[in-house]
């Protein structure tokens, strides 16, 4: 049968979005003119879903871009990688927000720009036939099993328990390699491996590389590891600039929280500060807390410089910038936060 002759009542429409989203904006898709709509918030429930359809049923796949928050829905829906493994499926991008600074983020995010639709579109492009749903038989991967490297790679590992990136690969993923044992390569936009703990296999590990310094594509990679695999815990290794008479070379900083500072707003020739601020203190932290003093012990009877290394768990700030300028931390960073410690581009 043509899909542009397809009645909207025999289309199942999925929405990739958050629950909450959804059941606030879904009547904005005239849903009630629709077989089903249905919403989806990873691979999984895409996977799930289009199980239960017969081979020969209709959908079309909506995806809400959440323009308000840094396009996260679009971030989401690419790491999923849901159009790769059910080709030719494709996501729709829909939101009433501005299209070209969409676009201008995705050009930033490095994610290649595509046509964003307002939500009433997806059902007038649908009847007119503008847009053309798809069913299962047309699908390159029936069925939605993932591909077998990826598939034989996660049934292999199994569940992560640490998830692993890193801004450069030279200075920092290159040491964390002798900690690792690399079993194998997952599909993916990123070079992503995945292993054990060297010295304790019983610990299974994901790690990838940025492709690119700064806080969009650590948010891009960090995403995909999180969605895709679900570690129990997120690391982020890395060298960063310590508090100038606060730090010496080889400290260890941890931080309490992370904030932005060069974000806000310019008037009349002042700027004025919108502070993003994530505070990062868990369980976890505190047990490296707690045994403070046996690693500090341990790395100043391992390190062949002889260092005092000291671990501080203190506030780190976060600017877009690579900066080089004499008493910026303490006339820029300090003044907001007292107690900031260091400063870094991708947290």
């Amino acid at each position: 049968m043509d899909p542009s002759k397809i009645n909207l009542r025999e289309i199942t429409l999925f929405v990739y979005d958050t629950a909450e989203n959804f059941e606030a904006s879904k009547y904005l898709l005239g849903v009630r003119l629709f077989k089903n709509v249905v919403n989806v918030e990873n691979f999984e429930d895409f996977d799930t879903e289009l199980k239960r359809l017969g081979p020969d049923e209709w959908f079309f796949l909506a995806v809400h871009v959440f323009y308000t928050s840094g396009i996260k829905g679009i971030k989401s829906f690419v790491v999923s990688h849901i159009e790769e493994v059910f080709h030719p499926v494709q996501g729709f991008f829909i939101s009433d927000g501005d299209s070209k600074d969409i676009k201008n983020q995705m050009v930033n995010a490095n994610i290649n720009t595509r046509e964003i639709y307002k939500y009433h579109q997806v059902q007038e492009h649908l009847t007119s036939g503008y847009f053309k749903p798809f069913c299962k038989r047309m699908l390159a991967n029936t069925g939605g099993s993932k591909p077998d490297t990826e598939r034989a790679a996660v049934s292999e590992v199994g569940e992560f328990d640490y998830a692993i990136v890193t801004a450069l690969e030279q200075s920092e993923m290159e040491h964390m390699l002798p900690l690792l044992k690399t079993q194998g390569k997952i599909s993916s936009n990123h070079l992503i491996e995945y292993g054990t703990l060297a010295e304790k296999p019983e610990l299974k590990v994901v790690y990838g590389t940025q492709h690119n310094t700064g806080m969009i594509d650590a948010a891009i990679l960090a995403s995909e590891m999180i969605v895709r695999f679900r570690p129990r815990i997120l690391i982020m290794p890395g060298v960063l600039g310590g508090k100038p008479n606060g730090t010496n070379i080889g400290d260890i900083i941890i931080p309490s929280k992370v904030f932005t500072i060069d974000k806000g707003k310019i008037s009349k020739g002042e700027f004025k500060p919108e502070l993003e601020v994530s505070n990062s203190i868990n369980p976890y932290v505190k047990k490296i807390e707690r045994v403070k003093r046996k690693i500090e012990r341990f790395i100043q009877d391992n390190d062949h410089s002889k260092r005092q290394v000291q671990i501080h768990f203190e506030p780190i700030a976060c600017v877009r910038q690579v900066i080089d300028e004499d008493g910026y931390f303490e006339s820029k960073l300090v003044r907001v936060e007292r107690k900031t410690m260091a400063l870094e581009m991708e947290r």
